[in-house]
């Protein structure tokens, strides 16, 4: 809370509070299309479900119509959801195993890079994963109707949700549960997308600020040329190559699942130029995974955290100063490292923030590569027919097992 109302950066000082306090005084309005009216594309590239979340503050002290005490509350109206979020991913996380709680309250309560991305830089991607984690303990509790709505939920808060659902259907499909209840969860999600889009979804506005938003196409930065102009875009392949592996299971667990959403989320924030905000995809499911794991293993997660924060204050455009602005300008007008290494002939600039991006990114692939050996590799083995036999033993305690 603390942290919330003194550090702030220019992406919401600049782009989602004047977004948020728009629709707060008019509520009638279209607000993507004004911003967009305006030239302002990164206003809020996120779709209508995310505005509702977070405008509805705004909207709330806007109603007492005292605008002094909307512009002093600016900071703790913007972040009092993700602090519910935040709250909700920790009790989540824990019931999914509650004998590891301590280890989930070091791994995940106390992340720098949740804090940071929460209260201090303050990007929003940790709702649609709360939503998305949600829908799916829905799905491991074959509450069907209840996982689409909340997966559609997910969806209309951020368009990256999109390419998990392919995983869903895959489970669905694999638990044998059916064609007409693959056919309902798909007509469920489908529908209830649908009417969180007819407020803004149908203008021109949320079509260039939301679905042509710029960083939606990162996922073609990083390909392989061929002549007469053909590419190879490795970030796709990578994606499908998981996808076609979930295809030939026999069957899908609920770890395997988890698994292949949390290897998916880490590998696309390692081949793309992330964002900051970005890597909070994938560290509910890295707490989970590293939860389960030998204690040297979870080394590798403190390092990843370590490593985040050397590439992000490193980039061009770092905040480490610039959050400061509220309570120490002159902290905040302080060169970036980038400019500062660059006014230097020590070194360049450029390798050294390559060094730290390629530093960050081994790490991730590394740790992609831990989750697929440990957590999808060694669970398809005893889905093998022939060749490795499997005794099963069950019963109560003191049965005699």
């Amino acid at each position: 809370i603390i942290a919330s109302t003194l550090f702030l950066s220019d992406i919401p000082a600049t782009l989602f509070v004047p977004f948020l306090s728009f629709f707060a005084e008019n509520p009638g309005a279209n607000p993507y299309q004004h911003f967009f009216e305006l030239g302002i594309l990164k206003s809020f590239p996120y779709p209508a479900l995310m505005l509702f979340i977070f405008g509805l503050p705004f909207l709330l002290f806007s109603a007492i119509n005292a605008p002094e005490i909307l512009s002093s509350l600016d900071l703790i109206l913007l972040r009092a959801p993700l602090l519910l979020a935040d709250i909700l991913m920790l009790v989540l996380l824990v019931s999914l195993q509650p004998a590891k709680k301590k280890l989930i309250l070091w791994l995940y309560w106390a992340s720098p890079v949740v804090f940071y991305i929460n209260y201090i830089h303050g990007q929003l991607d940790i709702i649609p994963i709360l939503l998305l984690l949600i829908s799916l303990l829905l799905l491991f509790k074959e509450k069907l109707l209840g996982s689409a709505v909340l997966l559609a939920l997910a969806l209309a808060t951020k368009s990256h949700i999109l390419i998990m659902i392919p995983f869903f259907l895959l489970y669905i499909w694999k638990r044998k549960y059916g064609l007409s209840s693959l056919a309902s969860f798909v007509s469920a999600l489908i529908g209830v997308y649908g009417l969180l889009l007819l407020p803004y979804g149908f203008s021109e506005g949320f079509f260039r600020l939301v679905y042509l938003a710029q960083e939606q196409f990162r996922l073609f930065d990083l390909s392989i040329s061929f002549s007469a102009g053909l590419a190879f875009y490795v970030v796709i392949a990578v994606y499908l190559y998981l996808v076609f592996k979930a295809f030939t299971l026999r069957k899908i667990t609920k770890n395997l699942l988890l698994m292949f959403i949390g290897v998916t989320f880490t590998i696309l924030v390692t081949l793309v130029r992330p964002a900051q905000g970005w890597y909070v995809w994938s560290v509910p499911f890295l707490v989970f995974f590293f939860s389960r794991q030998k204690p040297h293993l979870q080394t590798l997660y403190w390092a990843f955290s370590a490593l985040y924060f050397v590439y992000f204050f490193l980039i061009p455009d770092a905040d480490i100063f610039r959050v400061f602005q509220l309570i120490a300008p002159s902290v905040a007008a302080l060169p970036t490292p980038f400019a500062f290494i660059s006014s230097k002939a020590f070194f360049g600039a450029d390798t050294a923030l390559g060094v730290a991006f390629t530093l960050l990114s081994a790490s991730l692939i590394y740790i992609a590569y831990l989750m697929f050996k440990y957590g999808i590799r060694t669970s398809i083995v005893f889905q093998e027919k022939t060749g490795i036999p499997v005794i099963g033993l069950a019963g109560d305690s003191g049965a005699g097992k």
